[in-house]
């Protein structure tokens, strides 16, 4: 396996009531530069919350929730998201993903169904990274089929 880089520290805190692994990572480690100018374009326009900051934080939990993250709400870290896994370095690797520039993010909505599955179609909204609208779309077709009615943001 190939040792990912990171620049950001992954905490061990107390596992799940199942005995999972977690861990937490600060929120500012999840928002890249084009973020943080969404949320000052956010921060400028909404009255009642004029802190990029708060935009920052949102951005990275919906950023986060893309690969399982949650807000961790415990009192002795603030910022924090906290993901359940039992690989550290696999989660790492997730995040560096994640957090990789020349992806998109394309939002999908259409009806079909996953591939494999029996019966009918029915309404799915789903967001997919990839670096172009093309390969966007084979990872569509990878994960779902019989797709009519295709809307892409």
């Amino acid at each position: 396996m190939t040792q990912t880089q990171t620049d950001f520290e992954l905490l061990r805190v107390d596992c799940d009531n199942d005995g999972n692994s977690r861990y937490v990572v600060h929120f500012l480690n999840l928002v890249t530069e084009q973020d943080k100018e969404e949320a000052k374009k956010l921060s400028q326009t909404c009255s009642p919350f004029n802190f990029p900051t708060h935009y920052e934080y949102e951005i990275a939990v919906n950023k986060a929730q893309t690969i399982g993250g949650k807000r961790y709400k415990a009192k002795h870290y603030g910022g924090g998201i906290v993901f359940t896994s039992n690989s550290k370095q696999a989660l790492a690797e997730s995040i560096a993903e994640l957090m990789d520039e020349t992806k998109q993010t394309f939002y999908f909505s259409f009806d079909g169904r996953l591939v494999g599955a029996i019966g009918k179609t029915y309404f799915i909204s789903t967001k997919i990274r990839a670096e172009d609208k093309e390969k966007a779309i084979i990872q569509l077709y990878n994960k779902y089929e019989h797709i009519t009615n295709l809307k892409i943001k």
